[in-house]
């Protein structure tokens, strides 16, 4: 065997070796999405999908907060201020 190739395949070995469970894990699953074409396509299409989740929610959300904005008393209008509203009475005296 190439001795270069196998003092290649040792360095990888301790390398894998020297990480730590969440690394591996990580790099588990990156060499086998990365394997294959269709794999990688899942992926990107999956994340695609992701951001347009993520870009409707919050479109969707920021309407949501718009309409309930507008149907919101303004502060300087009052109606417990306002004559003729609240405790006041329809000439604007304390009742």
């Amino acid at each position: 065997m190439n001795p270069f190739a196998e003092f290649h395949r040792k360095e990888e070995s301790r390398r894998y070796n020297a990480l730590n469970p969440a690394d591996k894990v990580t790099l588990s699953l990156t060499r086998l999405f990365l394997a294959n074409r269709w794999s990688r396509n899942f992926l990107i299409v999956y994340s695609m999908l992701l951001h347009l989740l993520v870009m409707v929610t919050l479109y969707r959300m920021s309407l949501w907060e718009e309409c309930r904005h507008d149907h919101e008393t303004p502060n300087f209008a009052n109606p417990i201020d306002m004559p003729g509203v609240g405790m006041l009475g329809g000439n604007g005296e304390n009742i």
